[in-house]
């Protein structure tokens, strides 16, 4: 699957929807904008580079076999989607792996190309995690980079600047992360961060009591001790090796 085209073709559609509703306004070619897609671009070609992709073999078990293929996908996306929860939690509650993490929460802005804003070595390493547990459980090669796909549509879709109407995203959130949910994610403060880590289904927030609906007050984006302006871009790709503050 060319997950660059899903890149490509999510932040067209999702440029369209923020222009026709937005949560609020921004600069759509600013440079966040551009070094947010530059990051994108890095860490898909570290995937490449590394040879990520051919780690992956077609599931082998006796059990997928028996499966009907629709029921593979059904069981291999909540599979795989529960395992990124918890690399998503880890990435917050390891000191070591925050220092990466933290470069995507530092973006002072909230839109699609947010969702394309990570380290390149934690692209790297949560592909990795998802990849050996997918070839160690069987999983279907087509099931997996089709799950990679949606991951990067939803990454795309939950950091938008798009609004729902509250009727649509209240009935969306009983199943799925959307906008708002993820936007307390991104909050400042760090009770509230501390929730929603789901990245396409949101009840696996409901089910380990991660889920939280709304900010106390007005929302805040960002690391209180760290601004992005105060950073180059290969500045920030340099900044999880450096001493200094780690603040949560």
């Amino acid at each position: 699957m060319n997950l660059l085209f899903i890149y490509s073709f999510g932040a067209g559609v999702f440029l369209i929807l923020e222009a026709l509703s937005f949560w609020r306004v921004q600069e759509r070619y600013s440079r966040r904008v551009r070094w947010n897609v530059g990051m994108a671009f890095l860490g898909l070609l570290a995937i490449r580079i590394l040879g990520m992709a051919g780690m992956i073999r077609s599931g082998s078990g006796a059990l997928w076999d028996k499966i009907p293929v629709l029921l593979q996908f059904v069981f291999g996306f909540l599979l795989l989607d529960f395992i990124q929860y918890y690399v998503h939690r880890a990435f917050h509650f390891f000191p070591s792996l925050w220092r990466f993490h933290r470069i995507h929460h530092m973006d002072q802005g909230l839109d699609w190309s947010t969702g394309m804003r990570f380290h390149f070595l934690e692209l790297v390493l949560s592909f990795w995690v998802r990849a050996i547990f997918a070839y160690r459980l069987g999983v279907p090669t087509q099931v997996f980079f089709a799950y990679e796909g949606a991951l990067i549509f939803a990454e795309l879709y939950t950091h938008s600047n798009w609004k729902l109407r509250p009727s649509i995203e209240h009935f969306l959130q009983r199943v799925l992360i959307t906008p708002s949910l993820h936007r307390v994610h991104h909050s400042q403060n760090e009770y509230e961060r501390l929730s929603n880590f789901g990245s396409v289904f949101s009840f696996w927030d409901r089910r380990f009591e991660s889920l939280r609906l709304h900010c106390d007050g007005e929302l805040q984006l960002g690391v209180r001790a760290l601004k992005d302006e105060d950073y180059k871009w290969i500045s920030l790709l340099w900044l999880p090796f450096q001493k200094g503050p780690s603040e949560k």
